[in-house]
């Protein structure tokens, strides 16, 4: 596909946005058909050398009349088919050839509440924007207490739990 963007237009765009005061925003779908723990190392090590302010890691989710939920059907990856209160993006409701549910769960949450802390952004962005900022840590502490705590687990200097990878983004 001729329109389709080059790994080098992606760090262009990043540092264009950047070079013009925006805070990037990045995310990262994990838990496809092959993905494993390298996969989602190598997905945490793209993001950081792209250098996004905000990384978001998701979990793929098998929607309802989609080809991607055909697909995993018919691999048996699918973990719940008909909770759709979970179809949020952040509950796994799949598993990998190599990951079980839980393990995709749990990469996706650890990496997302590690990167701000571990890339140092959330300094730059709390310095950048103090009071919008307050308001916002002061408004998800009161709507999810405890995900909102967790995420200052990314505060300590405790190595990710995943094992690292050399792997390349996939």
């Amino acid at each position: 596909n001729k329109s389709q963007f080059k790994n080098t237009d992606t760090f262009e765009v990043v540092s264009e946005l950047k070079a013009h005061g925006a805070i990037v925003m990045g995310s990262f779908i994990l838990g496809f058909p092959e993905d494993t723990e390298e996969c989602a190392i190598a997905n945490y090590e793209y993001a950081k050398e792209l250098g996004v302010d905000v990384a978001s890691f998701s979990t793929l989710t098998p929607y309802p009349n989609t080809p991607v939920r055909e697909a995993l059907a018919n691999q048996g990856l699918i973990t719940n088919f008909d909770d759709y209160s979970k179809y949020d993006l952040a509950y796994a409701n799949i598993k990998t050839k190599y990951l079980s549910e839980k393990q995709v769960f749990d990469l996706a949450q650890e990496c997302s509440q590690r990167y701000l802390f571990d890339t140092g952004s959330i300094w730059r962005i709390v310095k950048r924007y103090p009071a919008y900022m307050t308001k916002l840590i002061f408004q998800e502490l009161m709507r999810r207490p405890r995900g909102a705590l967790g995420n200052l687990k990314g505060l300590s200097n405790r190595p990710i739990s995943i094992k690292k990878s050399k792997s390349a983004f996939i």
